[in-house]
């Protein structure tokens, strides 16, 4: 209800950010990738994973992709939109799903993605840590429409 995130893979290493705003022609709010808002400085990745914050629910966001200083990116002309969910009551019992990801060669994926579906519920990302431990908590999720 008050957060959406994005993941996209660029050719080559470079920052990455999501421009968002209410209005399709005033986009000018911007997040970085998430490890950029945990560090608090700006680095060069090709798998991008950001998540929009301190959203309103029951709104509609207009949104482009951004990386370095090569402009930005949308959908063919026009913005992305997403529309935040209402608030739904006490959330659900907080359980998690969790695991680790290594590479061909067994060291941790560290930056990969990984992608969580449920039956009847919208899809749940995470990004991998360094060790390459991920978690997601399923009481974020919702059902495919929003509204449970």
């Amino acid at each position: 209800h008050n957060s959406f995130t994005v993941s996209f893979l660029t050719d080559e290493k470079t920052p990455g950010f999501v421009k968002y705003g209410t209005q399709a022609n005033e986009i000018k709010s911007q997040a970085s990738d998430d490890r950029d808002q945990l560090s608090g400085t700006v680095s060069d990745y090709q798998v991008h994973h950001i998540t929009v914050r301190g959203l309103q629910p029951t709104t509609t966001y207009y949104y482009t992709l951004g990386t370095g200083s090569n402009g930005k990116f949308d959908n063919n002309g026009q913005p992305f939109t997403i529309k935040t969910t209402a608030r739904n009551g006490a959330p659900a019992a907080a359980k998690t799903i969790y695991g680790s990801v290594s590479t061909q060669a067994g060291s941790p994926a560290d930056g990969a993605v990984v992608y969580i579906t449920l039956s009847n519920a919208g899809e749940m990302s995470s990004l991998v840590k360094a060790s390459g431990s991920w978690a997601v908590p399923l009481s974020n999720a919702r059902t495919k429409d929003g509204t449970a």
